[in-house]
């Protein structure tokens, strides 16, 4: 039996595993690989580049009439199904190419234009959409349901109940377990792991295009005024805020300031009480901590603490933290950034009155320590309560990114929440804020702190810039979907069109809706004769 022709479409990482498994299906004969990113007449796999998507019409007329489409989607959730909108204007046919080395229940639907790979195994009650990719060693088990476009990665474990929307992708090494669905436009990062109810619409995005989300630290601080059931409050103001994290102090007064050490200019509020008497009534001890990081623990909230001194390092070591705060006045501290460093944990270092030469010998300490530089996020920051806007210079941020490789972010000591929401839409990957139950409560700190509602306001604004940020790939939103085929055009027969008569530049227009051929499919039209009668305004067919 003589093999058909086959057209590849997409030159790329997909391209030699598709040509392994065409070939050893032996159905089809790979005429060649059209890319537009690709040398004509250079070759993959042994088969030659033709050249770019532009010659399509041409290669059909040549009588080439199946054609696959071996591109994924990372970049573009679109970009499958504009390939493939445009192959079946033109009048290709899309083939099912299954490796022989993949398992298949006989019971599985698949649509039309869907590639299964080597060791792939798709079982028993699985629908499959059009044009779909379950690609090497992926798994697709009972009861799941993939639409049209998707592209499942590598080493995919899909499993009973997963249904998931309109041009997912699927990354490599992925696991999405029980009942979980995954609605339109949707993306399931690489690695993720994902076992429970996922609410429609929902998003998870691969690292190649990943929305930023803020880690974003509602500061305590010493706004407890030392009392436990004061700060069991602050954890619930900053949960019901929606915060990711509560951050303490953890100090020993004694330990951290001398006897006649003066206060800051904004601690003033009892003249005659001196930095030390004032801090004592301020400290949290190792019980206070451990209630505060249980009540943390039931509140489903992360706790956090800054120590200002190695005992109260090693406290915090005691509890097992993940996380490690330097405030801003210990980057100076060598033993202390010694001592932190070589927990190699994720730290944050704030850099109130540095310069960038004192944070670079900060980070340099704790990665010669141990610490990774991956796992350290520096945080822009002005210490002056509050900070003059003049002198908060957030392009500093973005910096100590580019300088010091590490990821970035800002502690805010401004009044309202306007700073940390522009910190949140120049890519501040944590903000930091004080906030207090009372603004009227005495102490040093709760003057220019948030109250409960102003935390809450913060964090929603800052939510939002994240979805206003998106990922960065221009494509075709879900809230525009209703609109698209209104507002674009489809080939339409500008007057009565006969049997066998020749579609012209004449005979044809462009108009609204788009329920048939694009416009982008004029030269592959003109020229062809009609199939059957047409009327003015009507749907052109091929």
């Amino acid at each position: 039996m003589q093999k058909k022709r086959l057209l590849l479409i997409g030159g790329g990482g997909h391209a030699k595993v598709v040509i392994d498994a065409i070939r050893e299906a032996g159905v089809y004969k790979i005429y060649g690989v059209v890319d537009p990113g690709l040398k004509r007449g250079s070759r993959i796999s042994g088969v030659k580049i033709l050249g770019t998507d532009k010659m399509l019409p041409e290669i059909f007329k040549k009588g080439i009439r199946h054609a696959f489409i071996g591109v994924g989607s990372i970049g573009d959730f679109h970009r499958r199904e504009n390939i493939y909108r445009r192959i079946k204007a033109i009048g290709f046919r899309l083939p099912i190419i299954i490796h022989p080395k993949s398992v298949v229940a006989k019971d599985v639907s698949i649509g039309e234009g869907t590639f299964i790979a080597a060791r792939a195994v798709v079982n028993t009650g699985t629908w499959i959409g059009e044009n779909v990719i379950i690609n090497t060693s992926s798994s697709v088990d009972h009861d799941c349901r993939i639409e049209g476009f998707t592209h499942v990665a590598p080493g995919v474990v899909l499993s009973g109940g997963v249904r998931v929307g309109y041009g997912t992708h699927i990354g490599t090494g992925a696991k999405v377990i029980q009942n979980v669905t995954i609605e339109r436009e949707s993306m399931i990062g690489s690695g993720e792991v994902i076992r429970r109810r996922v609410e429609k619409n929902a998003r998870y995005i691969t690292p190649y295009a990943r929305k930023r989300r803020v880690f974003i630290i509602a500061e305590a601080g010493v706004n407890h005024n030392g009392s436990v059931r004061v700060a069991k409050k602050m954890v619930d103001a900053a949960k019901t805020a929606g915060a990711d994290a509560v951050k303490f102090q953890t100090f020993s007064a004694e330990g951290l300031v001398s006897r006649d050490a003066p206060k800051a200019e904004y601690q003033k509020e009892r003249r005659k009480e001196s930095q030390l008497s004032m801090l004592k009534k301020l400290e949290l001890d190792k019980r206070a901590h451990k209630k505060i990081i249980n009540y943390c623990k039931k509140r489903e909230i992360k706790f956090l603490s800054s120590p200002f001194d190695l005992k109260s390092i090693d406290l915090l070591k005691s509890y097992g933290l993940d996380m490690y705060k330097i405030p801003s006045g210990q980057i100076t501290d060598l033993p202390f950034l010694k001592r932190i460093g070589a927990l190699k944990k994720k730290v944050i270092l704030s850099s109130g009155m540095s310069s960038l030469r004192d944070v670079e010998g900060a980070v340099r300490i704790l990665v010669k320590a141990g610490t990774r530089r991956k796992d350290i996020t520096v945080l822009h920051c002005n210490t002056e309560y509050p900070t003059p806007y003049r002198d908060v210079n957030l392009s500093a941020m973005l910096a100590i990114r580019k300088r010091l490789r590490v990821k970035a972010g800002y502690s805010d000591h401004t009044p309202g929440i306007e700073v940390p929401v522009a910190a949140a839409s120049l890519g501040a990957e944590v903000i930091e804020k004080h906030f207090t139950l009372n603004k009227k409560m005495p102490g040093p700190d709760h003057k220019a702190s948030l109250d409960p509602e102003e935390l809450k306001n913060m964090v929603k604004a800052v939510r939002n810039i994240e979805e206003v940020l998106g990922d960065g790939i221009k494509r075709t939103t879900p809230s525009e979907f209703k609109n698209r085929d209104v507002v674009r055009k489809s080939i339409v027969a500008s007057s009565r069109i006969k049997t066998g008569e020749i579609f012209t530049e004449e005979n044809l227009t462009t108009k609204r809706p788009a329920k048939g051929i694009s416009p982008m499919e004029w030269d592959a039209v003109v020229g062809r004769p009609a199939k059957r009668n047409f009327k003015k305004d009507e749907l052109i067919e091929i």
